[in-house]
C-alpha cells in the first residue's frame, strides 16, 4: 500500500507503545526511551530503535528537547500532534502539569524514570499509572486527593502493595507543605503515600514539615534542635523498613508518609 509524501503509517505494535512512553513519561532521554522499549519487549535493536525515533521526529509526532537537561543525552517530549494521535487511539490524557510550562520540571520527571526503570528491573513492578492517567482521573467524581508523580503496584508476599509516588526535588515552603498534608488527609483510594526526595537533608524536610502539619502539637518548626536527624533514614520509632532491591541502583533517599518506608541502602 503506498501513501501520500510526506505521511506515514505508525505501527500499533512498535510506534503507538514508544509514543505512549514519550507521552507518559513528560521528558525522556533516548537512552531511557530505549530500556523502557526493551523492558516492554517492543524493541531489541538500537539501531532499529534510533531509526524509529528519527522518523517520529521528522513527522512532528515527538519533539527534540535541547538544553533542558545538561550534561545528559538528548531529551524528547511528545507533540500536540503525538498527543492527539494517542488520544485518537484512545489513550487517557486530558494535559499534564509541569511538563509544557517550566523548564525546571525536566530534572525531576527525568530522574522520576529512573525510579520508574528501577522498579521494573527489580521485577517487582506490577503496575505504574502515569501522572499523565491520574490527572484524566482527577477530572471525575472518582478522583485522588491530588496529582501524584504516579500511583505504583509492586508484588509485596506474595501479594500486591500500592502507593501513590511523590518525588521530591526541591523543598517547598512551611506553608505549602500544611496545605499538602491537609490535601493528603482525604485520600480514599491509596492508603500510602511515598515520598522520594533528592538527598537525606530534604527527606528529613518533609517528613518533619508533614508531621508538624498533620500535628498541630509537635513543635518540630518551632524547636528543631530537640529533634535531631536519625543516624540512618527510615529509622524513625514510627517507620517501618522494607527495601525493594532495585532501588539500590537510583540514587535517591526516601521516606514515607503514613504507613511504611522504602528504604535504599
Amino acid at each position: 500500500m503506498r501513501y501520500e509524501k510526506g505521511t506515514m503509517e505508525l505501527s500499533p505494535a512498535r510506534d503507538i507503545p514508544l509514543l505512549q512512553q514519550v507521552l507518559r513519561s513528560g521528558f525522556v532521554t533516548g537512552n531511557q526511551l530505549y530500556e523502557f522499549m526493551r523492558l516492554e519487549q517492543t524493541e531489541g535493536s538500537r539501531q532499529a530503535f534510533d531509526h524509529r525515533v528519527r522518523r517520529l521526529v521528522g513527522h512532528g509526532l515527538i519533539e527534540k528537547r535541547p538544553g533542558l537537561a545538561r550534561g545528559r543525552h538528548q531529551v524528547y517530549s511528545i507533540s500536540k500532534d503525538g498527543a492527539s494521535v494517542l488520544i485518537d487511539a484512545g489513550e487517557l490524557f486530558a494535559g499534564r502539569r509541569n511538563v509544557d510550562v517550566v523548564k525546571q520540571s525536566c530534572a525531576h520527571w527525568l530522574e522520576l524514570n529512573e525510579v520508574h526503570l528501577a522498579l521494573w528491573r527489580s521485577r517487582a513492578l506490577v503496575r505504574w499509572t502515569p501522572a499523565t492517567e491520574i490527572c484524566s482521573q482527577n477530572l471525575t467524581s472518582y478522583r485522588y486527593a491530588k496529582d501524584y508523580d504516579a500511583v505504583v503496584a509492586v508484588g509485596c508476599d506474595g501479594g500486591e502493595a500500592r502507593f501513590a509516588l511523590e518525588y521530591e526535588r526541591t523543598p517547598k515552603t512551611f506553608g505549602a507543605y500544611g496545605e499538602i498534608a491537609n490535601t493528603l488527609e482525604d485520600e480514599t483510594l491509596v492508603d500510602t503515600i511515598l515520598y522520594l526526595a533528592s538527598n537525606y537533608h530534604l527527606m528529613c524536610i518533609v517528613r518533619d514539615r508533614v508531621q508538624a502539619a498533620s500535628n498541630p502539637r509537635d513543635d518540630r518548626r518551632n524547636n528543631p534542635a530537640r529533634y535531631p536527624l536519625p543516624k540512618h533514614p527510615g529509622t524513625t520509632a514510627r517507620e517501618t523498613r522494607t527495601p525493594i532491591e532495585g532501588l539500590a541502583t537510583c540514587p535517591f533517599a526516601i521516606t514515607l508518609k503514613r504507613i511504611a518506608a522504602f528504604i535504599h541502602e
